[in-house]
């Protein structure tokens, strides 16, 4: 029975070793013998490849029982290895979820083509804002923040790098002053504030973009940063699937596109209108004889005549009777009176009392001749006789 673990290893892979011109072989590899294998490790680290590459590169030539063991061990032990090493990704700690625009906003600067920005995302709407700036002072930093708050209200916490800006008592103060939380990001560790530096991102790589794009080649950075952030704030956000817009302000923001819409406003607009035209607009002339409506029996109003004395509106007018006095009427409560002039119904009334008599069948056959010529032509008014606005035949009584 074999003890020895190296030994086991080979008892195993028996019947895939061979041997070549005196070389032992695991397949196409040599078997490097253990007085050889430091050599073999030394050379194979010359250059300091990573753990990665020099397995890969091993397994292209050479082999000997727990390779890849030795290979990790040296890979680990070598100082200027560790001295380059890369720092390890810490497990993924997010920021808690705020409830409302202000809560927590991310702050940072960037430069870009020689001009510097100062850029502030709100950690609940996603709404971004980037401010040209001359310098990375605390005061142009803190005019800016006032902008912003007289916009958009005060903020609860405040997220920012350690930069000088930031770290002065300058800053310190306003914060204290105004109530703000002042969280700084540990030196170097960039991704503790990934909301600002996703945000910085997001706006240097539309100005490249915009830079070159040959529609913006003669339009100045705000105008290209002003453009690209309209519609940013207008679109829905991959996290919250809402607008900034929306979550900032609760509506959906107005764009260019929404003039493509049917407009429902304009609609019922054209609608009334239409219902209005269907309407037949009574219109009045002052001195005119009209019907008022006489509310002093609010349970049974009835007609009673009148004057207009004024037009008052466009469907208001100032009316006068005998029995109400002076008096306000809209044109719906007003009714056309078939004459103008009292004496002209009295002259009418008179002359029939003092012509002749005709007999009872002269006057009917007059009546349905009568009937008969305002049927052809409602216009006509023989002996006295006069049709209503509802075309209604009225003649002098007989005497």
């Amino acid at each position: 029975m074999i003890q020895e673990d190296e030994l086991k290893t080979f008892y195993q892979k028996r019947d895939e070793l061979s041997v070549e011109e005196g070389v032992l072989l695991w397949g196409y590899r040599i078997v490097v013998p253990t007085k050889l294998r430091k050599m073999l490790l030394d050379e194979l680290h010359k250059v300091h490849l990573g753990i990665v590459k020099m397995k890969s590169m091993a397994r292209s030539y050479f082999w000997w029982p727990c390779l890849d063991n030795d290979i990790e061990t040296l890979g680990k032990k070598c100082e200027l290895c560790i001295q380059q090493r890369p720092e390890r990704s810490d497990p993924v700690s997010p920021w808690r979820l705020t409830s409302a625009p202000g809560d927590r906003v991310h702050v940072d600067h960037f430069s870009f083509r020689g001009s510097d920005f100062f850029v502030m995302i709100d950690s609940y709407s996603k709404w971004i804002e980037a401010f040209p700036v001359r310098t990375l002072t605390s005061k142009e930093t803190i005019e800016k923040l006032c902008e912003y708050i007289s916009r958009f209200g005060s903020i609860s916490t405040l997220v920012s790098d350690n930069g000088t800006a930031f770290t002065s008592d300058e800053f310190q103060n306003f914060c204290k002053s105004r109530g703000i939380n002042h969280l700084r990001t540990a030196p170097y560790s960039p991704c503790s504030n990934g909301a600002a530096e996703n945000a910085v991102k997001t706006v240097k790589t539309a100005l490249k973009k915009l830079s070159n794009d040959p529609a913006f080649q003669k339009k100045s950075t705000s105008i290209m940063i002003s453009s690209f952030l309209e519609m940013y704030r207008a679109s829905k956000h991959a996290t919250t699937a809402e607008s900034p817009f929306k979550l900032m302000f609760g509506r959906e923001m107005r764009l260019r596109f929404d003039t493509l819409k049917f407009d429902a406003t304009r609609r019922q607009d054209d609608t009334i209108q239409k219902v209005n035209n269907r309407k037949k607009q009574e219109t009045f002339a002052v001195g005119e004889t009209v019907y008022v409506r006489d509310y002093r029996n609010p349970k049974k109003a009835s007609w009673i005549r009148g004057k207009i004395l004024k037009k008052l509106g466009a469907v208001l007018f100032e009316c006068s009777s005998e029995e109400l006095g002076t008096i306000k009427r809209r044109s719906h409560q007003i009714l056309k009176y078939p004459y103008d002039d009292y004496e002209e119904d009295r002259r009418i009334s008179n002359g029939h009392c003092n012509g002749n008599n005709n007999d009872d069948a002269d006057s009917d056959a007059s009546y349905v001749s009568l009937e008969d010529d305002v049927e052809d032509n409602p216009t006509n008014q023989p002996n006295g006789a006069y049709v209503t606005r509802y075309n209604r035949v009225v003649r002098p009584p007989r005497r």
